[in-house]
C-alpha cells in the first residue's frame, strides 16, 4: 500500500480527469516546473486506484536509480498493473527504451510517469500541470477557497499549531502564495518559516530572497529539501547555451517573447531559429510556460533562481543595458512625438509595463530613464490609473539625470500633469516653467489635469487632445466649485497656449483649447473675457460643429448676462435652448441659465422678455451667428440697480468699499474666507463689474458706500 505523512490538499478537479485518462491511455506523463507537486500527485492518483483493486501498483524512483534501471520491471503475467515512475528527466535516453519494451510486452500494463520534460514516445498523453489555484479577490471567502492559501495554512500548522486563517493575515498569505506562483513545494517551504518570522517578514522576505526556502523534511529527497537544490536539479540539465538563455531572460518579469528574448540573452549573431530552439527547450523542461497572454512565463520563483545565476555569471549590468537598449527603441516615438501619441506604439509599450519598471530600478545616472519613466506615465494615462508609484519614478528620473538630454521633455511633461492631479500646484508651477514652447501636448494636458479629467478616444485609446480638452474642461466637477488659485491657474495656462496654436496649431485644438477658455473666464465672473473668446470660436463658424455652436452660443449668453445685457442673454440662451444645446442637460449649466431667466423676469418689462425669448427661438444658424457677432452695446442702465443683490451682498459691498480684504470682510460678518470669495464674484457677476476697485467705484456711485449701516449692525 502507498503511504504519505502528510495531507494531500486540492488538484480535486485534476484527480478526476487524470483516473479518466488513465482508464485509456497506456503512458500517461504528468510534466510541469520543479516543485510543482507531479510526484505528490501521482502518488495520491495511484493511491486511489490502489483502493479501487483494480490493478497492482509499483512505484519506481529514478532519481534514486542513479542510473540502475533494473527496478524498473514487471512480472510476467496477466494482471491489470499500473507502474508509476517517478523523476523520468534525467534519464530520458536511458528510461524510455526500457518504458516502450515493458509496454509492448505487457498488454495489461500502464505507466504513470512524472517528468520535467515530455518523453515523447508513441502513444504517450501529457498532462502539464501548473501551480495550485490563488485567490481570485482579496475577499475572506475566496482565500479560504484557495487550494495555495489551504496548503501553505495546512502546512504552517505542524510548526506554529495555533495559526488560523484570519481577515487580518488571509491577504499576507494571499501574496506569499500569489509572489510563489502556487507551486507547492515553495508554499510548503514558506509555511515552515512561519515558526520563526512573523507572516509579514516571510513576504518580504520572498520578495528579495527565495533561498531562505530551505526547511524542507529530513525525509524527503535532498532535492525537495531547499528551492535552491529543486531548481538546480533542472539547471544542471541544461545545456550551456540553454542556460545563458534561461539565465538572461530572468530580467523579464512581463514574460518572454522571441523577439525581446533575442535582444537581451545574444550579442544579435544568433538567428532567430536558434533564439527559438533555445526557448522551446526551456519549455520542454518546464522552466518556462506558455501563458494566456501569447507569451512564454517564467514562474516567479524560478525567475529568482535564474536571476541568482545570473548575478554569479556576473552579466547583470550587460543584460540590463540590453534590455534598456530594446526599450527605448521601441519607445523612442513617443519621444518624438509633439502630439497624440502613436497608439500603436503606446499599446505595445503598455504589454511591456512590468518589464519597464523593472529595468527603472536598475538604471542610474541614465538618461534613458527619462524616457522609461514618461512611458510608464503615458501607459498610466491609456489606463486611467495615474499613480504616486509613477510619480516618484519620473522624479527620480529628473533628478538624477541631465537637463539638456533630449528625453527630459517626456518626462517633464508626466511630472507636471501628475503634479497638477494630485494638486500640487506649486510643484506643478515649477515643473511646467523648464517646458519648451513646442510642447503643445504637454501643455493640454497640464490643463486637464488641474481638474484632474483626463478622457481617452475610446477608439484608440490614444490621447485625443480635442476630446480631453472639451470634456476635461467641462467635466462633471464645475468651475465654479473648483478652488480659486485653480482658476487663476487655468487662466494662466489657457494665455500661454493660445498665442502657441493661433501660431500654427491644429485648428480643432484652438477651437477646443477657446472653448475651454471661455468656460474657465465664465467661471471665474470675468464675462468681458469670456465674452471675446466665444466670439472667437463663433468666427470660425466654417469649422464648428453643432455643437461646438450650440456650446458657443449658450456660454455667450451666459457672458451677456454678466455684463448687464439681460435682453441680449435671452435671445441667445433662448436660441440655444431650442437647438437642443447638449449643455443644458447638464446641472450646472442649466442652473445658471435658469438664474439668468429669473433675474430677466425680475428687471425686465414682460413686454421685452416675451419678445426677445421668441426672437432667440425663431433664429436659424445662420441669423443666430450675425445676432451673435453684432457689436457689444454698452451696459444697460436698466440693471445698473442695486436691488439685484441680497442684503449680505450689499453688506459686502459697503465693506468692500471701505477697503477691507476678503479674509477682513469674513471676520467682520462670521463667515468663512471661502463664503466671502463667492459673495464678491455673485457681486462682480450680477453687476457686471470685473474687479473690486470696480465694485468700490460702483458703490461710491450708488449711494452704497456707507458702511456705516452694516458694520454697526454686525457690532450690535
Amino acid at each position: 500500500m502507498l503511504t504519505q505523512l502528510s495531507s494531500f490538499l486540492g488538484r480535486a478537479e485534476e484527480l478526476v480527469e487524470l483516473r479518466r485518462l488513465l482508464r485509456t491511455a497506456r503512458l500517461l506523463t504528468l510534466t510541469g516546473p520543479p516543485g510543482v507537486g507531479k510526484t505528490r500527485l501521482a502518488v495520491e492518483l495511484a493511491k486511489q486506484e490502489e483502493r479501487s483493486r483494480r490493478c497492482e501498483v509499483t512505484l519506481v524512483d529514478l532519481a534514486a536509480a542513479e542510473g540502475d534501471l533494473s527496478a524498473v520491471g514487471v512480472p510476467d503475467d496477466d494482471r491489470e498493473r499500473l507502474l508509476v515512475v517517478d523523476n523520468c528527466e534525467h534519464l530520458l535516453d536511458t528510461c524510455i527504451p526500457v518504458l516502450g519494451a515493458l509496454l509492448l510486452r505487457h498488454p495489461k500494463l500502464r505507466i504513470l510517469a512524472t517528468s520535467r520534460e515530455v518523453l515523447r514516445v508513441p502513444g504517450e498523453v501529457v498532462h502539464a500541470m501548473s501551480g495550485l489555484p490563488l485567490p481570485a479577490t482579496d475577499r475572506i471567502a475566496d482565500h479560504l477557497r484557495a487550494d495555495a492559501v489551504r496548503l501553505f495554512v495546512d502546512r504552517a500548522r505542524a510548526v506554529v499549531p495555533g495559526l488560523r486563517l484570519t481577515e487580518d493575515n488571509a491577504r499576507v498569505i494571499g501574496a506569499i502564495c500569489t509572489e510563489l506562483d502556487g507551486l507547492p513545494l515553495a508554499i510548503e517551504l514558506a509555511a515552515r518559516l512561519a515558526q520563526t518570522f512573523p507572516l509579514t517578514e516571510v513576504r518580504d522576505n520572498l520578495n528579495a530572497h527565495l533561498c531562505a526556502l530551505t526547511s524542507g523534511w529530513r525525509t524527503a529527497h535532498p532535492r525537495h529539501q531547499s528551492w535552491h537544490q529543486a531548481v538546480t536539479w533542472s539547471y544542471e540539465l541544461l545545456t550551456p547555451a540553454q542556460r545563458s538563455m534561461f539565465r538572461r531572460i530572468s530580467v523579464l518579469p512581463g514574460g518572454v517573447l522571441a523577439e525581446v528574448a533575442a535582444a537581451v540573452a545574444t550579442d544579435g549573431t544568433e538567428t532567430t531559429s536558434v533564439v527559438l530552439d533555445q526557448l522551446m527547450a526551456l519549455e520542454a523542461k518546464s522552466l518556462i510556460t506558455a501563458h494566456r497572454s501569447g507569451r512564454l512565463r517564467m514562474p516567479a520563483p524560478i525567475r529568482h533562481y535564474a536571476h541568482e545565476r545570473l548575478t554569479e555569471a556576473s552579466e547583470q549590468k550587460q543584460t540590463y543595458d540590453r534590455l534598456a537598449d530594446w526599450l527605448t527603441r521601441l519607445a523612442e516615438p513617443l519621444g518624438r512625438a509633439s502630439a497624440t501619441p502613436p497608439p500603436d506604439v503606446l499599446h505595445r509599450l503598455a504589454a511591456e509595463r512590468p518589464t519597464i519598471e523593472h529595468v527603472l530600478t536598475r538604471l542610474h545616472d541614465d538618461d534613458r530613464q527619462l524616457l522609461l519613466a514618461g512611458t510608464v506615465f503615458l501607459v498610466d494615462m491609456l489606463e486611467r490609473r495615474p499613480s504616486h508609484r509613477t510619480r516618484a519614478m519620473l522624479r527620480s528620473a529628473l533628478d538624477n539625470t541631465r537637463v539638456d538630454s533630449p528625453y527630459r521633455e517626456i518626462a517633464l511633461r508626466g511630472a507636471t500633469v501628475l503634479a497638477a492631479w494630485f494638486c500640487d500646484l506649486t510643484e506643478m508651477r515649477r515643473l511646467a516653467a523648464q517646458w519648451t514652447a513646442s510642447d503643445l501636448l504637454g501643455r493640454l494636458l497640464l490643463g486637464l489635469a488641474s481638474t484632474r479629467r483626463v478622457v481617452l478616444s475610446p477608439t484608440t485609446g490614444a490621447v485625443d487632445a480635442d476630446a480631453v480638452t472639451t470634456a476635461g474642461w467641462l467635466g462633471d466637477v464645475p468651475w465654479h466649485e473648483r478652488p480659486w488659485e485653480e482658476l487663476t491657474l487655468a487662466a494662466e495656462l489657457a494665455d500661454r497656449l493660445l498665442p502657441v496654436l493661433r501660431a500654427g496649431g491644429p485648428s480643432a485644438r484652438l477651437r477646443g483649447t477657446i472653448r475651454a477658455a471661455a468656460v474657465i473666464a465664465l467661471s471665474g465672473g470675468d464675462h468681458e473675457l469670456a465674452d471675446r473668446h466665444c466670439t472667437d470660436m463663433l468666427r470660425s463658424d466654417g469649422d464648428l460643429t453643432d455643437e461646438d455652436f450650440a456650446h458657443a452660443v449658450t456660454c455667450l449668453g451666459l457672458s451677456a448676462a454678466g455684463i448687464g445685457r439681460l435682453s441680449r442673454a435671452v435671445q441667445l440662451l433662448s436660441y440655444a435652448e431650442a437647438a437642443g444645446s447638449p449643455l443644458l442637460d447638464r446641472p450646472w449649466w442649466r442652473d445658471r441659465v435658469e438664474a439668468v431667466r429669473m433675474a430677466a423676469v425680475g428687471v425686465l418689462p414682460r413686454e421685452t422678455l416675451v419678445s426677445a425669448a421668441a426672437a432667440g427661438r425663431a433664429l436659424d444658424r445662420a441669423q443666430a451667428l450675425a445676432f451673435a457677432l453684432e457689436h457689444r452695446q454698452q451696459r444697460t442702465p436698466e440693471t445698473a440697480r442695486d436691488d439685484v443683490l441680497s442684503q449680505r451682498e450689499r453688506d459686502v459691498v459697503a465693506l468692500l468699499a471701505e477697503g477691507f480684504t476678503n479674509r477682513q470682510i469674513a471676520a467682520r460678518m462670521h463667515l468663512s474666507v471661502r463664503t466671502v470669495e463667492t459673495h464678491v464674484r455673485n457681486i462682480r457677476t450680477e453687476l457686471g463689474l470685473r474687479s473690486r476697485a470696480h465694485v468700490a467705484a460702483w458703490s461710491a456711485q450708488h449711494g452704497s458706500g456707507d458702511a456705516s449701516t452694516p458694520v454697526m449692525r454686525l457690532a450690535h
